[in-house]
């Protein structure tokens, strides 16, 4: 192999490494506006599945 290809090679392969990393990195979080940080606190509703046995037996 000659020193010029085995240049290139290295070029080479220090461009997919380059490449890769990049595509691997965190993406930065964007900071939460202001209507969702007051949507974060409000209450969540809760919701039950409806059994009509259930409410027999509430109501009893």
């Amino acid at each position: 192999m000659t020193p010029q290809a085995a240049h290139r090679i290295a070029v080479f392969a220090a461009v997919l490494f380059v490449s890769g990393a990049a595509h691997m990195a965190p993406a930065a979080a964007e900071d939460p506006s202001a209507g969702q940080i007051v949507d974060a606190l409000q209450p969540k509703v809760k919701f039950r599945a409806f059994d009509p046995a259930q409410a027999e037996r509430e109501s009893r």
